[in-house]
């Protein structure tokens, strides 16, 4: 089983230097440290938490890569205005099924100030989004949605529309304001310490994921499309 001794101050460092330099002549001589303080330390949190990720959800994908379970620094900027080519943060995630099309991930995310840990979907696609309303209408799983929602310690983000759908009159209340959402998420924050720097920071993300995993397997297994 793989451990975590934490993120090294230099990973901090290295992240808020370059929210200040965000440009290539920069990112180029000191690319270096994000070989060593980005690549390889993000995945080893990546490999650090597959076990006990997979001990809540067994199939759990933790892929320790760029492009796998660690997001790319570069930004996609194609249709940005905010043309800086540097993420000045890290970003990781985990899935179930394809990772294209995941329907909800446990995912993390650490910058200079704080890190992030949550579940969920950011953005249902046009067939998720169907299934996820069907669901909520049905009789079982929609209000198993509802108690799991009421019981997230940081509440369930993703209500995006003003109105409830004329289809909602046959069900509760709270059923009916689920169908507002057009993604469905849960996320905690922390603030920076030295606590990051230690195997805490990933016990503290695994016990949040842990608290979220009743939402992420509500969606794996109600609303997730492929076959």
């Amino acid at each position: 089983m793989a451990t975590f001794d934490g993120f090294p101050p230099q990973t901090l460092e290295f992240l808020n230097q370059l929210g200040r330099n965000n440009n290539k002549i920069w990112f180029d001589a000191h690319r270096g440290d994000y070989e060593r303080y980005w690549v390889e330390v993000g995945c080893d949190f990546v490999a650090a938490a597959g076990d006990p990720l997979r001990a809540l959800r067994p199939n759990v994908v933790a892929d320790p890569r760029i492009n796998g379970s660690l997001f790319r620094i570069n930004r996609d900027i194609r249709f940005s205005k905010d043309k800086t080519p540097y993420k000045d943060h890290l970003d990781v995630w985990f899935w179930e099924g394809q990772r294209k099309g995941a329907v909800s991930t446990f995912f993390f995310r650490l910058t200079p100030t704080s890190s992030l840990v949550g579940v969920g979907s950011h953005q249902f696609d046009r067939a998720q989004l169907a299934r996820f309303r069907q669901q909520v209408m049905d009789p079982m799983h929609g209000p198993e949605l509802v108690s799991i929602a009421n019981n997230l310690e940081h509440g369930l983000d993703g209500e995006t529309l003003k109105r409830t759908p004329a289809t909602a009159a046959a069900i509760g209340e709270d059923q009916a304001r689920l169908l507002r959402h057009t993604s469905a998420s849960t996320m905690a924050q922390r603030e920076a310490g030295p606590w990051m720097q230690t195997p805490e920071v990933l016990d503290w993300a695994v016990e949040q994921w842990r608290k979220m995993a009743p939402l992420q397997a509500w969606l794996v297994e109600n609303v997730a499309t492929e076959s």
